[in-house]
């Protein structure tokens, strides 16, 4: 007698179906079912890309933008290091242009 609790697929279960949606790659064998070991694999694939990926070092680092001791950043340049250059501080903010004056004074844009 064969065990009616098989391996969950994205047919029977909610996370795999979500899974399924979000990254269709997952489905090794384009049948258009994400079973447990499909998923498992695939996220083993992703943490060893993940894992092997390059660390980007930043170009200027503990540059002060206040008098506490914590008002540090971190500064990641684009490609170009002229002054008007967009410079990655936050995955989701860019450097003003008062903070690109500030910089190019200080000498760190040079």
């Amino acid at each position: 007698m064969l065990c009616a609790a098989a391996d969950p697929t994205s047919k029977t279960n909610a996370n795999l179906q979500k899974i399924l949606k979000r990254y269709p790659a997952a489905d090794a064998n384009k049948d258009g079912i994400l079973t447990l070991p499909e998923a498992k694999a695939f996220q083993k694939l992703r943490r060893e890309r993940e894992a092997n990926r390059p660390v980007l070092k930043p170009t200027q680092t503990d540059i002060a933008y206040g008098t506490h001791a914590r008002h540090k950043l971190d500064l990641w340049l684009y490609g170009t290091r002229l002054p008007h250059a967009a410079a990655h501080l936050h995955p989701r903010r860019r450097l003003s242009r008062w903070g690109q004056k500030q910089l190019s004074a200080a000498g760190k844009l040079d």
